[in-house]
């Protein structure tokens, strides 16, 4: 106060000057970087946007990487025994992120924090098959070892915030070419060729989504007469982070 006292009245109207056009800088500076940012809002978050159709990706390919993903991590650290989601980053790379399902019928909710710029691929049920050391199998026998065999009383159903997945039976996708499961093992630890391996069932991808929070549900549901049963239950609480 004492300093400003001091201060004559044509310096003090400099000042507001100045403390205006400062103001107004930041303000502009503000605005500029809420503009760059990508920030989601309940607003004008539109879940639509981001579902991808399986003729978009290579959803057969990603299929085979999620189970050498899923193979190559310890149980200690592993994404599908974690009931958390505090491992969900596990030996994650590249510009798609997996997400592990759970173990059948068990209820499951995650938390799990994804760089922005991530796409996530996920599966919500699937048949896995591999050829051990010593058997003899062709990928075309273990491509049709795996297939999967929808029930027209199955409910398959994936929700983003809280809308969802259209014509979630179009996402039955299986393995066009075999693959290793065990090839993602670092090989200082030796891992078998279990050649040829081949996978089918129901496979679900997002675009990368705004910086923000989202609620990410999978299901499955087996209903036949007299009763129901729940196959996969997983709720993700997703928080996306600038990198």
């Amino acid at each position: 106060m004492h300093t400003e006292r001091l201060v004559s009245i044509g310096a003090k109207m400099a000042l507001k000057g100045v403390r205006a056009r400062v103001s107004l800088r930041v303000a502009i500076s503000c605005f500029l970087l809420l503009i760059a940012l990508p920030v989601s809002s309940k607003e004008s978050f539109d879940p639509q946007g981001y579902f991808v159709n399986p003729d978009e990706a290579n959803m057969s390919d990603l299929a085979n990487y999620w189970w050498q993903w899923f193979y190559s991590i310890p149980k200690i650290q592993n994404p599908r025994l974690d009931p958390t989601g505090i491992h969900c980053a596990a030996m994650q790379s590249g510009e798609v992120w997996f997400l592990a399902d759970a173990e059948p019928g068990e209820i499951t909710e995650r938390k799990c924090q994804v760089p922005f710029g991530k796409s996530l691929f996920f599966t919500v049920i699937n048949n896995i098959g591999w050829t051990p050391p010593g058997v003899e199998q062709s990928c075309d026998e273990a491509i049709e070892g795996v297939d999967f065999e929808p029930v027209s009383t199955d409910v398959i159903e994936v929700k983003l915030n809280g809308t969802p997945f259209p014509n979630p039976a179009l996402h039955l996708v299986g393995s066009a070419d075999c693959f290793d499961i065990l090839d993602r093992i670092p090989s200082e630890y030796n891992p078998p060729s279990y050649y040829p391996s081949a996978t089918d069932g129901y496979w679900f991808m997002l675009k990368p989504l705004p910086v923000g929070t989202y609620d990410l549900s999978i299901s499955a549901i087996s209903k036949w007469d007299g009763g129901q049963k729940t196959i996969q239950d997983v709720r993700y609480l997703i928080e996306v982070i600038p990198e």
